[in-house]
Formats: C-alpha cells, sequence, structure tokens
C-alpha cells in the first residue's frame, strides 16, 4: 500500500463537481483510495467545508449523497477535532502563521501519519519543515 495520503477540501470539491482542470487528477487520487493502494485522512472540517454550497443551495439529496459518501468511502478516515488535533493546530499557527482552518488540516494529516498532503493551498508547503509532502493542485512539480 502506498504512503497515506492527507486530502484537503478542494480535493472533494473537485472530485464532486467536476469543473476543475484538477478533477482528473481528483478522481485518479480517490480511484487509488478506494481500491485500497492508498490510504488517506482528512478532517471533518473538510467535510463541513464540502458540504457549503449544497447547503447553500439548499439541495438536501445532494447533501445526504455527500454524508454517506463520506461515511463509506473506503480506505478514507475522517477525523474529528479532538484535543490532540486542538493543541496541533495551535502550534502550526503559532509556528507558521496559518489560518485555523488550514492549521486544523495541517494537524490532521500529521496526527494520522501522512507522508503526503493534497490541497490547492500553497501556504501549507510549510507543512514540509514536518516532513509532509505537500501538492499544490495545478503548480508546477
Amino acid at each position: 500500500m502506498g504512503a497515506k495520503v492527507a486530502l484537503d477540501t478542494p480535493v472533494f470539491i473537485y472530485f464532486f463537481e467536476r469543473r476543475s482542470r484538477h478533477a482528473p487528477r481528483c478522481l485518479e487520487l480517490l480511484a487509488e483510495v478506494e481500491r485500497g493502494t492508498r490510504d488517506a485522512a482528512t478532517s471533518a472540517l473538510c467535510c463541513a467545508e464540502t458540504l457549503v454550497r449544497p447547503l447553500a443551495l439548499q439541495d438536501e439529496p445532494t447533501v445526504r449523497q455527500y454524508l454517506e459518501w463520506f461515511r463509506h468511502f473506503p480506505h478514507l478516515k475522517v477525523r474529528s477535532v479532538d484535543l490532540e488535533i486542538a493543541l496541533l493546530t495551535a502550534e502550526l499557527r503559532a509556528e507558521f502563521k496559518l489560518k485555523a482552518v488550514d492549521a486544523v488540516v495541517g494537524a490532521t494529516a500529521i496526527a494520522e501519519g501522512c507522508s503526503r498532503l493534497v490541497t490547492n493551498d500553497g501556504d501549507l508547503r510549510v507543512l514540509e519543515d514536518r516532513g509532509i509532502t505537500v501538492e499544490v493542485l495545478g503548480a508546477p512539480t
């Protein structure tokens, strides 16, 4: 099995909406997770962010579909913000001046032992100082 990967909100939005030029990469990545060739983790906060648009549109069927997907997608752990995540979040905010949401994503990656993080937020590259390879969707490799 490949190295465990942390997934930020955009991965899910691009996957579900399939309109972004990054959708193919997200589809490929989540297919690896679904097949079990790679484990993944995300924060429950990323799930919340993914639900904002369908809720704003009052699209209850889509909200239910997304929730079921997050509950049952194989090899994806959705991690709640517990005291371990809270402490790591505070450490990352203090050390790197990250926004709270970004720090939660980083804290989740660290707590779950992820070696990679896929995002579209270049600010999270500071996590490379913590040993996490950060793939910014659309950035030159």
